[in-house]
């Protein structure tokens, strides 16, 4: 049985050495979760967000807002640290067999949920087979590698699998759709459907939702500190706020003036339009966020129009990269035109393969691939959303581009709650908008690789790459197929992807240790007075 090492640190077992915070008088709401009796009190940080998270439980949404709003309440298994590699959280170490079919993961000890309730194997056991049946991820890992999750003593779980699947570790520590850690009672009590009770491990606890008003947690003043260095996701817990509110604020301009009027501490989610009005302000700072993802238009490969391969070639060819991210981010400094699929500040996966089909440009190559496709000026409907106006603007730069090259493109704007539903039916649109977020590995950030992710990429030779991706350890080998994978979905074109962009957001210059990335955190943050 081989022991893992994760990332920069050891995992090594540190059982006993955690050390609990003081004490405080709490009580327990009706849905077991605790108040301590300093609520409301203290240093309190306000967050203008872009609106509501569509629910709080991280295990039943890939929505980022989710798992960027409950970051210091819930936890996982393993977490990422600032160069991306895999570090401890809830777990300890794990180990895995020859064969690469089971994994053995020793859990932390003395690790306290919100209820006081000490975290075991059964709770991780609960998590898990709960996050089988709610998560897109989840759901996937259980269908290709059939997990069977087990309890062996009181801090020692196992995972067996049907085939060697080296991902496994990542899919653990990831947020988006990831397996946070529940009490086994909570999970029994939501089963599979909505999340009932909002308990965590995290040095955070969930304290009151008002949708459209505002989301509030409070410091854990029993949190089980981690004896490892701060390391963004992981490690120690540095900061001094007491209570973190997340108000939804969806218009930008408001989000701005509060933040430069007092009213909140950190604006998320800003434009380009407002960067030198917070650079000029003398007490707020203007962040940008380096990596952050990449827009992408899917296209439906089930049927329709976009399922012949030489259309999808010959809108890459239309189109004029520099000029579309110019018009949706609207300044070179909040974004990269690059082919690759992970930005430069991941040289792991940053990949040229395939970039001489990015950028072409060349309407009169897609007007001849058009003829050869057999195109007879069939409408393409494309789905696009003005909540993200960075995807509209760029939508409706491309019109031109794609009308010169001969397609009939209409743009068929609407809310992103109902873009998200209808690209679910593969009768109701020929490609939509979206954008993929940037992740430490591939597989746990591209859904557009799957076949049941809107777009329906269906195709044998994708799915061998993939699967020799997951089965393989070495990381040289994993970036040669990564390399195979970008340089194929050049050729068959089941998404575009216009370049890298970045975040921009701005906080207050009384908030201190801020660090500004993918998934923003306010637990190592400090207030001054």
């Amino acid at each position: 049985m081989k022991v893992i090492r994760v990332g920069a640190s050891i995992f090594v077992i540190l059982a006993g050495l955690y050390a609990t915070g003081c004490g405080s008088s709490t009580a327990t709401t009706p849905n077991g979760t605790q108040n301590s009796s300093n609520a409301g009190e203290g240093k309190v940080l306000t967050v203008a967000t872009l609106g509501d998270p569509p629910t709080l439980d991280p295990q039943s949404t890939t929505a980022n807002i989710t798992a960027d709003d409950m970051q210091g309440v819930f936890q996982y298994l393993f977490s990422f640290g600032k160069d991306y590699k895999l570090v401890p959280m809830l777990a300890s170490k794990y180990e895995v067999t020859p064969d690469g079919k089971l994994y053995t993961i020793t859990l932390r000890q003395n690790v306290l949920f919100h209820n006081n309730q000490e975290m075991t194997s059964a709770d991780v056991v609960a998590s898990l087979e709960r996050w089988l049946k709610v998560s897109p991820i989840g759901k996937a890992d259980d269908k290709n590698y059939g997990l069977k999750i087990t309890a062996d003593g009181k801090y020692t779980v196992k995972i067996q699998l049907n085939k060697p699947y080296a991902e496994l570790p990542v899919d653990l520590g990831w947020w988006y759709g990831g397996p946070a850690i529940y009490p086994a009672s909570v999970c029994k009590e939501s089963g599979t459907g909505p999340l009932k009770s909002f308990i965590g491990t995290g040095p955070y606890q969930f304290v009151k939702w008002v949708p459209g008003q505002y989301l509030e947690v409070k410091k854990f003043l029993k949190y089980s500190q981690i004896d490892l260095p701060t390391d963004w996701y992981a490690g120690k817990v540095t900061g001094n706020v007491d209570v973190i509110k997340y108000v939804p604020v969806p218009n930008v301009q408001t989000r701005v003036a509060g933040l430069i009027s007092g009213q909140y501490d950190v604006a998320e989610s800003l434009d380009a339009a407002s960067y030198q009005q917070i650079a000029n302000n003398p007490n707020v700072v203007p962040e940008i966020v380096k990596p952050f993802g990449y827009p992408i238009i899917v296209f439906n490969k089930a049927q329709g129009i976009m399922s012949n391969v030489k259309v999808r070639q010959a809108f890459l060819a239309a189109l004029n990269m520099n000029d579309l991210m110019l018009a949706g981010f609207g300044d070179p400094k909040f974004f990269d035109v690059t082919a690759s699929f992970y930005p430069k500040q991941q040289p792991q996966w940053y990949s040229t393969a395939g970039e001489g089909q990015y950028n072409q440009n060349n309407p009169q190559k897609a007007h001849q691939l058009l003829q050869e496709a057999g195109y007879k000026n069939q409408p393409i409907r494309w789905l696009v959303s003005q909540q993200y106006p960075f995807l509209y603007k760029a939508a409706q730069a491309a019109v031109p581009e794609l009308q010169k090259a001969g397609f009939n493109v209409q743009l068929d704007v609407v809310d992103w709650a109902t873009l998200t539903q209808k690209r679910n039916d593969p009768t109701a649109f020929d490609a939509f908008f979206t954008y993929s977020s940037f992740s430490p590995e591939p597989p746990i950030g591209a859904a557009w690789l799957s076949a049941s992710w809107p777009g329906f990429w269906k195709d044998a030779t994708k799915d061998e790459l993939v699967n020799k991706l997951a089965a393989t350890v070495d990381e040289n080998e994993r970036k040669k197929i990564w390399d195979q994978i970008q340089a194929y979905t050049y050729q068959q074109v089941p998404i575009i992807s216009l370049g890298q962009f970045y975040n921009f957001e701005a906080i207050s210059k009384r908030v201190q240790g801020f660090v500004p990335t993918y998934s923003p955190f306010f637990y190592d943050v400090t207030l001054s007075d």
